[in-house]
């Protein structure tokens, strides 16, 4: 038994439930066939499903960037004080190099 997508145009209630304009279901191939047939339904998605499926890739793609670009800053905001304090520890160490080489000779 093989499955196909097909849309409804409009609001639908049959033998595949209830189904509501331009959100595209999975139905047997025999049942899709028939419902395209009638006329309320097209194969695949409308352009309206189309469309609303662009739109919601576009939504999700911009909120993965957002929370990338937030997580990135994140990440930059813990290594500038880590590199600050090893930048400091390196500076003491070297004074403190500095001040024993000159206090011997």
């Amino acid at each position: 038994m093989s499955e196909m997508t097909v849309t409804p145009l409009r609001m639908q209630v049959g033998d595949y439930g209830r189904a509501r304009a331009h959100v595209p279901i999975k139905v047997d191939a025999d049942l899709g066939a028939r419902l395209v047939k009638g006329g309320n339904f097209v194969e695949g998605l409308s352009d309206v499903a189309k469309k609303r499926a662009a739109g919601i890739k576009a939504r999700l793609d911009a909120e993965t960037a957002a929370a990338r670009e937030a997580e990135g800053a994140r990440q930059k905001a813990e290594k500038e004080p880590k590199a600050k304090a090893e930048q400091q520890r390196q500076a003491d160490a070297a004074k403190a190099a500095s001040g024993e080489g000159g206090g011997s000779e």
